[in-house]
């Protein structure tokens, strides 16, 4: 065991038993509000590369009639993290390998979990027990979960939370990682979100989480999971939807979201969060690997008709025209609202500084450009494919809207265009009658800007 220097040893024991106490808790809140039902069984296609249509069942539970109904009520359910991810052992790559081939077998690992309402119910909390019961416990007694570590894009660890679901429904056994709630899989002390609502205040948000106009370094980094920075390849531009840093703040923060710098109303930037710590921004995918901003801009046109007062102070170009952007579900007004010259220069410093930084490894890369056609990717009505591997993203590539302009500001300012030319040059191509629409994507034609891109 070492050492224990811990001058109170039963109390921090105590503090332990505590801690996974909640924790378990809060796994059966989390169980309790989510209704939304799975679809198990439907998903189940013989031969195919899903770990949905994995069973440890030689019969096949999915061949039930029973099973299948149940599938149909089960609720995807939340699980605890129980110690580490181990590998498949020679009999399970066996059955492995003749569902998904040899090659992908390194992809497939198991982790034990605890999810109330299963037979993990049976089994004491680990830190009420001693080290040789606590191994005992979770060599013999706790259940396991298959999943694709590639799928998930993030390590799974102790402490952590998943998704899971059930091959075996009737017996809640046989379970598949399918998903990683929150800040990919963070701890739960991180997802609550310490009180924070739409209800509560502005003023109560200054005084918890700023210091004078700008929010304390480290707003979104509590209980954030650490990671190497040499394995961040991604920068990933957000536009907000709201008037201020202080508003997006108290969103974030209600949601359990973060990212890592805002660009403020004024243009100003504000760092967020430690490179080092994983904040939750872009998805599970991406997440882990990325570097993400927040640029505050009202994004949706209707605002400059509803609320005059909050956008002329800082936004002065709207087009109607933005096949590309959500509209607000309360409303039918379409358009955008283009951010600030001075929060398209920052965003544009931000990129060098990420970029340029030899910690991390993100390179100078547009991925929404398309040298071969002389053209940008604003976005899609789905996600765009092409965009793939490190370098620069717009959230607008992952089936969202925005951030697409901001990047293409950065792509041109990249290619030596001046502040002014290259901020005329984002609302100048995609005017009305200007813009190109090829599967499923909205496209700046740059050859309207009289010469030929090469990076």
């Amino acid at each position: 065991m070492g050492n224990n220097n811990n001058p109170n040893p039963s109390k921090e024991a105590e503090e332990e038993a505590l801690t996974e106490l909640q924790m378990r808790q809060r796994v059966a809140e989390m169980n309790n509000i989510n209704k939304k039902s799975s679809q198990i069984s439907q998903s189940f296609k013989p031969g195919s590369n899903n770990l949905i249509s994995v069973s440890h069942d030689r019969d096949s539970f999915l061949r039930s009639s029973q099973n299948q109904e149940l599938a149909k009520k089960n609720d995807k359910n939340y699980a605890y993290v129980v110690g580490l991810p181990r590998a498949p052992n020679d009999i399970e790559k066996l059955l492995l390998s003749l569902q998904f081939g040899e090659e992908s077998i390194d992809q497939y690992q198991y982790i034990k979990y605890y999810s109330n309402n299963t037979p993990s119910d049976a089994v004491p909390a680990l830190a009420t027990t001693d080290n040789k019961s606590s191994n005992i416990i979770i060599n013999n007694m706790l259940p396991e979960a298959l999943f694709n570590k590639d799928n998930l894009g993030a390590e799974i660890t102790s402490g952590n939370i998943i998704i899971i679901e059930f091959l075996d429904v009737k017996n809640s056994q046989n379970a598949i990682v399918v998903g990683l709630p929150g800040q990919l899989g963070a701890p739960l002390t991180f997802m609550a979100t310490g009180g924070i609502t739409k209800q509560t205040s502005l003023k109560e948000i200054r005084e918890k989480f700023f210091i004078g106009e700008n929010p304390k370094q480290d707003i979104f980094d509590r209980n954030a999971r650490k990671r190497d920075l040499s394995g961040i390849t991604e920068f990933i531009i957000h536009e907000t939807t709201g008037f201020s840093s202080l508003s997006t703040s108290r969103t974030l923060l209600r949601k359990g979201l973060g990212v890592h710098y805002l660009v403020s109303e004024s243009g100003a930037l504000q760092r967020t969060g430690a490179w080092e710590n994983v904040l939750a921004h872009a998805g599970s995918g991406h997440n882990q690997r990325s570097i993400g901003v927040e640029v505050v801009s009202p994004f949706y046109a209707e605002y400059a008709q509803t609320r005059p007062e909050r956008v002329a102070p800082y936004w002065k170009n709207v087009t109607n025209y933005a096949p590309w952007a959500h509209v607000k579900k309360s409303s039918s007004i379409k358009g955008y609202i283009f951010p600030s010259p001075s929060q398209m220069e920052c965003t544009w410093t931000l990129t060098n500084i990420v970029t340029s930084s030899k910690k991390m490894n993100i390179p100078m890369k547009f991925l929404g450009f398309e040298k071969e056609n002389n053209r940008f990717v604003i976005s899609g009505l789905k996600s765009y494919s092409k965009a793939r591997g490190p370098g620069i993203y717009a959230h607008s590539y992952f089936g969202h809207s925005d951030g697409a302009v901001l990047v293409l500001y950065c792509f041109l300012r990249h290619n030596k265009l001046k502040p002014s030319e290259a901020y005329r040059a984002c609302i100048t191509l995609i005017e009305e009658g200007k813009l190109k629409y090829s599967a499923n994507n909205y496209y700046a034609d740059l050859n309207l800007l009289g010469r030929k891109f090469n990076v």
